[in-house]
């Protein structure tokens, strides 16, 4: 068991250094002890380490972890990584977003149950190859799935299968930005949010509910 979190400290921070090969991360119990955000702190955070030998790292598995409380920079936060997977954690109280994706390619996210978050899963600047499979995103703040890039030349290819995402305060699914957006939605079940989808966004044979606007 790891917590309480101090303001501004990451609970478990791993920073690569050369190319870091293998990690698993698994079987954790992390608590902020926070009621409300607080400052630069994630739960799990794995990035490049600023300085000039930092580089991308391959096969990371995030699993099974159990994260409460608020973090201000996300519950788990992964930046600059490739194949990754992200299984089976369970995030309540999850601080700005539950799950944070920056710049990362060929990933599985399945079988996470995020409750109570601002932003459940928020994917940011270019990240490409990433499956999400029966997640379930419940009583956001915000946006439960929000896809964000900040310039023409970013790319987000994502594919989205039989996730549940209900009781949002704003959209299940929001594509934000002017990036490129190669995204698959299918058989999915969106519940209670208030908004409906972004109207760009072509959702397949979805399962009911009230924001299956296409």
């Amino acid at each position: 068991m790891l917590g309480p979190v101090p303001e501004n400290v990451n609970m478990l921070h791993v920073g690569l250094a050369s190319t870091t090969k293998q990690i698993h991360i698994t079987n954790n119990l992390i608590e902020s002890g926070f009621e409300e955000y607080s400052g630069n702190t994630s739960g799990i955070l794995v990035k490049i380490k600023e300085n000039d030998i930092g580089q991308p790292g391959e096969d990371f598995l995030i699993a099974n972890n159990t994260l409460s409380g608020y973090f201000g920079q996300g519950s788990i936060w992964l930046k600059e990584l490739t194949n990754v997977r992200i299984s089976n954690n369970q995030i309540s109280h999850g601080g700005s977003r539950g799950l944070r994706l920056t710049l990362v390619n060929d990933a599985i996210i399945g079988g996470n149950l995020i409750n109570n978050p601002n932003i459940g899963i928020q994917v940011e600047n270019t990240c490409i190859g990433l499956i999400f499979e029966n997640n379930i995103i419940k009583n956001s703040y915000d946006n439960g799935i929000e896809l964000k890039t900040v310039s023409k030349e970013e790319i987000i290819q994502a594919y989205f299968y039989g996730n549940r995402v209900s009781d949002s305060q704003k959209k299940p699914l929001y594509e934000k930005g002017d990036g490129i957006y190669d995204t698959k939605y299918y058989m999915n079940e969106f519940i209670g949010n208030l908004e409906p989808s972004s109207p760009s966004i072509n959702v397949i044979n979805d399962r009911g509910g009230n924001n299956n606007e296409n």
